[in-house]
């Protein structure tokens, strides 16, 4: 408690070197957080599911989607798959919520009710929708259209392809993550998908050959797997290949099936077809980031040090004082770095300003959805406290290695080192 009074003493001895040295490591900080947060959110995608190490997405080939049929029968005939869930994904609805005026929304799915269970997406109100003509909406999108989330039992007309239909809301779910590679604001029966998929063949005619039957062994639908415990992937993905029997051996011959784990989604999709409802990244990018930030971090540091030590060469007298008076290099050692430990913990005030205006210009100019989310993770508050850790351990263990090497007499004549300048001869 005394050598933190002590240190607080000093460090506010010197007001504006010490604003100086909280502004100018707390802009540094504030670059490199923002950074770690963007890269510590690309690198969460998905692993916010149950179990994530056990989910997978079929994939055909390079292909993301499979064919509607494919998922309950892997579950009915393989033993060692626990649950599945079908994904199909249209761009755009119109909502005519009030008299003359339609809203186009995005991000309409038709999928199992299973898809809440194992993606840990709970049920704010209601139930999935089970039925056609029912679906479930995001909490988001209930405030939106209605002010409140208790809306089940009501209805909405919503345009799909030609004419405006009445839909029941069954329940309403919370918004998925924000690092979810799925984020679906309305999400209907899969069965109900017939009503999209149906329409196209009557629009296209003889040209929709391969959409005559939604439920054949055509491919449109995502297929996500939850795998039991030990069971081996391996062997789930040779008992898969007996299915691609069904596919159309013209188009898909030579094809596989594979197991692709979630994780591996937003990075490793890139260069997959079909991969239309998920959101992706670029892994490069993530590496990018992270080398920035290392950086600004080595010349945040660096001038820090520099700042710092001109400081010290002002109590050069102060330490020599209490050298002499058996204060130990240790000693001298940890009371410099934990000066420079509360300033870094002090510079987080600009710090935090910098992270608060750069997330705007990150989502703006590098097209990406930081948010304040990404605050709520473990891994974003262990960057902070490694990140204060470093700085001003290191930057007080360099400064306070250097000084506390230097005798008492040397200090106490005002000088860091035992060289002299001519004048002094």
């Amino acid at each position: 408690m005394v050598r933190l009074r002590i240190a607080l003493r000093s460090i506010f001895k010197s007001k504006t070197e010490l604003l100086i040295s909280i502004l100018g490591l707390g802009i540094g900080l504030g670059c490199v957080m923002l950074l770690l947060m963007l890269a510590i959110q690309e690198n969460s995608f998905d692993r916010f599911i149950p179990n994530h190490h056990r989910a997978y997405r079929v994939l055909l080939g390079e292909n993301c989607t499979t064919p509607y049929p494919l998922g309950q029968s892997i579950k009915n005939d393989i033993p060692g798959v626990k649950d599945v869930f079908r994904y199909y994904q249209i761009v755009e609805v119109s909502i005519n919520n009030e008299p003359d005026q339609i809203i186009h929304e995005s991000n309409f799915a038709f999928a199992d009710p299973s898809i809440f269970k194992n993606l840990g997406i709970k049920m704010i109100y209601g139930l999935p929708a089970q039925a056609d003509y029912e679906m479930a909406i995001s909490e988001s999108m209930a405030r939106k259209f209605f002010n409140n989330t208790n809306i089940t039992g009501e209805l909405v007309s919503m345009k799909l392809d030609e004419d405006f239909i009445d839909i029941r809301i069954s329940g309403v779910f919370e918004d998925f993550p924000f690092n979810s590679t799925l984020s679906p604001n309305f999400i209907a029966s899969v069965d109900f998908s017939k009503l999209v998929l149906g329409a196209s063949q009557r629009i296209l005619g003889d040209y929709s050959h391969e959409l005559k039957d939604y439920r054949s062994w055509n491919t449109n639908f995502y297929t996500y797997l939850f795998l039991e415990p030990g069971a081996e992937v391996e062997t789930i993905t040779q008992k898969m290949q007996v299915y691609t029997a069904f596919l159309d051996q013209k188009k898909w011959e030579g094809k596989e099936l594979s197991l692709q784990p979630v994780a591996d989604i937003y990075f490793r999709s890139n260069n997959l077809s079909g991969n239309f409802f998920s959101k992706s990244g670029n892994v490069n990018e993530l590496k990018y980031y992270l080398g920035i930030a290392i950086i600004i971090l080595c010349i945040a540091a660096i001038n820090y040090i520099f700042l710092t030590r001109a400081k010290i060469i002002g109590r050069l007298n102060e330490l020599g004082t209490k050298k002499a008076l058996g204060a130990t290099r240790g000693t001298i050692r940890k009371q410099v770095m934990l000066e420079s430990n509360i300033t870094a913990i002090l510079a987080m005030v600009p710090a935090a300003l910098v992270v608060a205006a750069g997330i705007s210009f990150i989502n703006t100019n590098l097209g990406k959805e930081l948010g304040t989310g990404v605050l709520s993770m473990w891994q974003t508050w262990m960057a902070l406290f490694l990140i204060i850790l470093i700085t001003g351990s290191l930057s007080g263990f360099f400064i306070g290695g250097s000084v506390s090497r230097v005798s008492p007499v040397l200090l106490l004549s005002g000088l860091s080192s035992r060289k002299r300048k001519k004048h002094d001869w």
